[in-house]
């Protein structure tokens, strides 16, 4: 008997080989999905170096620039040991006046920031009060 080969149809479930065109598609959805993860990975990229969720806010709104430049103020003011909020006041201010100007934008920042301020006032000024009132008292002890 000669050489007799055995050959699966097409149809058959034995065939475990895959057609060019089913090998160019599994490579494209493997390209797909490799693009997805690469486009994921940028988009995330921010977070991943800790960028918080306002800094985002902020370097998104027509402020951006400039605080930007205010944050990499304060980082070449740590990197050299130098007291930021001297050496960046008038970065902050740049930054502070655009805020202002866009209200729209940053308004609840801006009440935020009014409120603590006044939160610490009422502190200070409680803080003089408690401290005038107790000199008060050791001076009226002293004379008694």
């Amino acid at each position: 008997m000669g050489g007799a080969s055995i050959t699966a149809g097409p149809n058959s479930s034995n065939s475990t080989l895959q057609l060019p065109s089913q090998q160019d598609d599994d490579q494209s959805e493997n390209v797909k999905k490799e693009e997805e993860i690469e486009e994921y990975e940028e988009e995330n990229e921010d977070e991943e170096k800790g960028e918080c969720g306002f800094c985002l806010f902020m370097k998104a709104g027509p402020c951006g620039e400039r605080f930007t430049a205010w944050e990499q103020c304060v980082k070449d003011s740590e990197k050299n040991k130098d007291y930021a909020a001297v050496k960046c006041v008038e970065v902050f201010k740049t930054l502070n006046e655009c805020m202002k100007e866009n209200q729209e934008y940053y308004d609840f920042i801006l009440k935020a920031e009014k409120a603590e301020l006044e939160k610490k006032e009422d502190s200070i000024s409680e803080s003089s009060e408690h401290k005038a009132s107790s000199i008060g008292d050791s001076t009226d002890k002293q004379e008694g």
